[in-house]
């Protein structure tokens, strides 16, 4: 109840909290999001269509042949070789803590369960940095013909992502 109590031990979890559910929000968008609308071949008066090699080349990756757009997308990255198991563990204790937050937050403000928002923090940048930077390397500079036979130093790309979430890191 102290701490439940002290407005700024409140604040300053809700707030790491908060920040921590942008990130995964970009975490979500960095695995499913933009693979998905790679295979967006138009719309029409149902909304958005997308081409049959989505379903054939990704949703039935999901390991629960459910066609789950996030559990197929990190299948497909790492077939890719975009992430590896290490980054998939990541991953998993991040979503488990953004779940712990969504569905249980009367035991995070109570603080009988504590996931160190500020400690994932890192974490989800360095896997959002990881997969913008291959995404940008492997696929929009390999297909982009302006960029045919230029050596491009990879550490150089910093991703729109990693300036904004630097930002918010501070």
């Amino acid at each position: 109840w102290k701490e439940f109590l002290n407005p700024e031990t409140l604040r300053r979890r809700m707030l790491s909290a908060s920040l921590f559910l942008v990130a995964h929000e970009m975490l979500k968008a960095a695995v499913k999001t933009r693979l998905r609308n790679f295979f967006l071949v138009g719309f029409d008066e149902k909304g958005f269509r997308y081409s049959p090699s989505y379903q054939e080349k990704v949703l039935s990756l999901d390991p629960k042949g459910k066609n789950d757009a996030w559990r197929a997308s990190i299948v497909w990255l790492e077939q890719m070789s975009a992430i590896d198991q290490n980054d998939i563990a990541k991953i998993v204790e991040c979503t488990d803590a953004r779940n712990i937050f969504a569905h249980e937050i009367n035991e995070i403000i109570s603080g009988r369960k504590r996931p160190d928002f500020e400690a994932l923090f890192p974490q989800l940048m360095e896997l959002i940095v990881k997969i913008d930077k291959w995404w940008i390397v492997n696929v929009e500079i390999d297909t982009d013909p302006d960029f045919a036979d230029q050596d491009i130093d990879v550490d150089q790309i910093v991703p729109g992502s990693q300036l904004m979430l630097s930002i918010i890191h501070q």
